[in-house]
């Protein structure tokens, strides 16, 4: 299958001579899976995955619908006419989704054998990627069960995590051939939910990536430059230093969301007790309906935040803006804890930015 590869049309409008020139495309998709923790003062090790209904102490798998290579595969070849089936003239391929298809993928054994997870998105703990056939029509959700251990970092006390799941739409499982797909997933102190689908990374055949965060609730990304004048962007993290420009944007259904203080707010968190009632986005989310978490302090940010349009360029910095809409505000003294609050009708989410 690694070696099957198809050429794009090439339409001859007028009589020509000399070397044609094709496109050749890999017919394999590539998957793969990594995940990340972001509990402050524990650090997190996989005990267990659960896919095709047992445990498995040894690989990281997922549940699913996958095509694999058979004798009785076949395979459907057209071309995108410019429009709907996209640019005119490339190949698409396609297997047949009804023949040699499995409920389960076995992935790898980094995430289990790791010692600890890694603590950002950009730093997850990855599997090597793994060849599938493409299966562009494919309406079966990603999904997975989970036992983990907290370690604190501290005194070593370990927690026993168990049965925890998570899972992905099917929408973003519409594999295409030439394509690679890295499904990130995160692990939190949420109560609620404390594991989530946190990105998918597409990369195209020419090697452009899309990274398409969380889907079935909006999603609060954060991100930073150094300072006002510093072009560095600092990624993939929840903490950042006193002084850094820091940025928030939300997707929702694939979606980038437009912000304004209508449907985006910024606090400050306190708390009097922080192991009776410690700063998480359920205890805020608690506290904000009314519902529990008397033990903490939110207070509006009512000076210094901005709605912007553009926003420094991750891999430029501040020289070059890429549009995107953001909340925008300057980190203030080390120790403070932001609640950034996206508001969708009656709903509210909220994600925790500490300042280092």
């Amino acid at each position: 299958m690694s070696k099957l590869f198809f050429a794009d049309r090439i339409e001859r409008t007028t009589p020509y001579s000399g070397v044609v020139k094709f496109t050749f495309r890999n017919f394999q998709t590539k998957i793969s899976f990594a995940m990340y923790e972001t509990i402050p003062g524990y650090k997190v090790k996989v005990k267990q995955v659960k896919y095709n209904g047992a445990y498995s102490t040894t690989n990281f798998g997922v549940d699913g619908k996958f095509l694999v290579a058979g004798a009785n595969t076949t395979y459907t070849v057209t071309y995108g006419n410019g429009t709907s089936t996209g640019p005119e003239n490339k190949v698409l391929v396609a297997a047949d989704a009804s023949s040699n298809s499995q409920t389960y993928l076995q992935s790898g054994t980094s995430i289990i054998s790791a010692a600890q997870l890694g603590t950002t998105s950009s730093a997850a703990t990855a599997e090597e990627a793994i060849a599938i056939l493409p299966n562009p029509g494919n309406t079966t959700n990603l999904k997975f069960v989970i036992d983990y251990t907290l370690i604190s970092e501290d005194t070593g006390e370990k927690i026993e995590v168990t049965n925890k799941s998570a899972e992905v739409p099917a929408a973003y499982c519409k594999w295409q051939a030439n394509y690679a797909y890295k499904y990130i997933f995160k692990i939190t102190d949420t109560d609620l939910d404390p594991i989530t689908f946190d990105a998918c990374v597409v990369t195209d055949e020419i090697g452009n990536q899309e990274t398409i965060t969380t889907v079935e609730e909006p999603s609060i990304t954060t991100f930073a430059v150094t300072s006002s004048t510093d072009d560095t962007v600092v990624t993939g993290q929840n903490e950042y230093a006193t002084g850094n420009v820091i940025y928030a944007s939300v997707v929702k259904s694939g979606a980038v969301q437009t912000l304004s203080d209508s449907n985006a707010k910024l606090y400050t968190v306190t708390t009097s007790d922080a192991t009776i009632c410690p700063i998480t986005e359920a205890t805020v989310a608690a506290k904000q309906a009314g519902t529990s978490a008397s033990q903490l302090t939110i207070t509006a940010v009512s000076t210094g935040v901005t709605y912007e349009t553009e926003v420094p360029d991750e891999i430029a910095g501040n020289t070059t803006k890429r549009t995107l809409s953001a909340m925008k505000w300057t980190a203030g003294a080390s120790g403070t804890v932001y609640a950034v609050e996206f508001i969708d009708g009656t709903d509210k989410y909220y994600k925790i930015v500490r300042i280092q």
